[in-house]
């Protein structure tokens, strides 16, 4: 079974009383795919139940009635309710929850995968392929995007000097605070 079709599932997530929020390979990606595509996303907390399938006609040999029940009793039971699922144009690294605002910050996401993946060859690959490279290892700065958790909507963006580290993000008594890669703790408030 695939997480991410069963449950929501991701990279990162976060939760409040009735939902899941996340970021993570988008569900088409899960298996048998080279590009690596990811999305931000909010999800209902308890997946929706499914009808187990319906039964076929009985195997005629007992092997193929075995895999017939191997295969009814592998079936998922349940799916996840995404209330929204977005592209962002970053790697998120840390997020948070605060109220109803989500906090995501990360390097930003300079290539198209899907589009590198169906032409290698084409011009300016190899240099986008190195300044990707570059962003990933901090030399580009990062994003902060404040986002609405009930629409998905970016509701503010910041310029920031460095990476986060991995979920390397906090937030109390208003104010946010971020473990950066270069060593310095980042500590913002709002207005």
């Amino acid at each position: 079974l695939v997480p991410g079709k069963v449950v929501p599932a991701g990279r990162l997530l976060v939760v409040d009383d009735s939902s899941v929020y996340g970021y993570g390979r988008k569900y088409d990606y899960y298996k048998w795919t080279t590009p690596m595509e990811y999305h931000l996303f909010s999800a209902d907390k308890e997946p929706q139940r499914l009808k187990p399938p319906a039964p076929r006609k009985p195997a005629k040999t007992r092997a193929a009635r075995r895999q017939q029940q191997k295969r009814r009793a592998n079936a998922p039971k349940t799916k996840p309710v995404y209330h929204w699922s977005n592209d962002t144009p970053l790697y998120v690294r840390a997020m948070v929850l605060a109220d109803k605002t989500l906090f995501i910050a990360g390097p930003p996401d300079i290539i198209d995968e899907e589009e590198i993946f169906k032409n290698p060859e084409a011009r300016n690959v190899a240099k986008k392929l190195r300044e990707q490279t570059d962003a990933l290892e901090g030399q580009k700065g990062a994003l902060l995007h404040v986002v609405s958790t009930s629409a998905g909507t970016k509701l503010a963006e910041y310029r920031l000097e460095t990476v986060p580290v991995w979920d390397g993000m906090a937030a109390a008594n208003g104010r946010l605070y971020l473990a950066m890669k270069n060593g310095r703790v980042l500590c913002l408030e709002g207005k």
